[in-house]
Parts: C-alpha cells; structure tokens; sequence
C-alpha cells in the first residue's frame, strides 16, 4: 500500500501498475480466505451429516427393538387366549404349528413363485390334524351335535 502513495506522485505510469499489482494481491487474499471458509463449511456439514446418521441410526434401532418387543408381548398374549381356548383338548403350541403349516400350504397351492403343483402325503395332513387337535375335537363337536 505503501508502494501506492510513493509511486501516485512520481509516475502515473508506475503508480497504475502498482495498484493493479495491489488488485491482484488483494484478490488472491479474498480468494484464499474464500476458500479457507468453504473448506471450514464442508467440514462442518460433513461433521453435522454423520451426527445426524448416527442419531437416525440410534432412533431407528430403538424403534426396531420397541417393535420387536411389542411383537412378542402381542404373540406371549395370543398363545395364552389360545390355551385358554382350547383348554385341555390340544396344546396351544401344537395348535399354532399347525395353523402356520397350514398357512404355508395356502401360499403354495395359491402357486407364488414357480409353484404348480403341490403334493402332500396323506400322513402329513393327518398329522397335522392330529397334532392340533383340530380332528378329535372336530369329531366331539359333531358328535355334540347330532
């Protein structure tokens, strides 16, 4: 700056080229510390992003295991109406491995995937029967009946 007011009164043509001198000088400074501050912007942004991951992250995995729990108070509550359902005449885990097989078949028969046909032995079906207890108090109901 100095070089500004000594060159200005001895000559014009000096003093021009001190001041675009100067010019370029003080637009390399303001470039630096443009640069000096984006690079302190991306790295706080980059700072904020994985703060901002980790706790969706934390939320999302409380979430998940706030669901999980609640699944299975729901299923502990439905096995227990089922006991009580079925009293004595089949026990309820049978009762429930059974509806799930039973499930499955109605998935494979409605021929998802490349299922065409399916066959099941007969011995399984009976099983199953007997397993839930579906078939003997079936066969007390009728017999209640008539």
């Amino acid at each position: 700056m100095c070089c500004v007011y000594v060159l200005w009164f001895l000559r014009p043509a000096l003093s021009r080229a001190c001041l675009q001198r100067l010019a370029a000088d003080l637009q390399a400074d303001g470039e630096r510390e443009s640069a000096i501050i984006r690079s302190r912007g991306n790295a706080a942004k980059l700072v904020l992003s994985a703060e901002g991951h980790r706790a969706s992250t934390l939320l999302r995995a409380r979430g998940d295991a706030q669901a999980k729990t609640l699944l299975a108070t729901c299923e502990a509550e439905a096995v227990k109406h089922i006991r009580r359902a079925v009293k004595d005449e089949v026990r309820a885990v049978d009762y429930l491995a059974a509806v799930e097989y039973i499930n499955k078949l109605q998935v494979m028969a409605a021929g998802r995937g490349n299922t065409e046909v399916v066959l099941v032995p007969i011995e399984t079906v009976q099983a199953v029967g007997n397993m839930s207890g579906l078939t003997t108090a079936a066969a007390r109901m009728s017999a209640g009946h008539k």
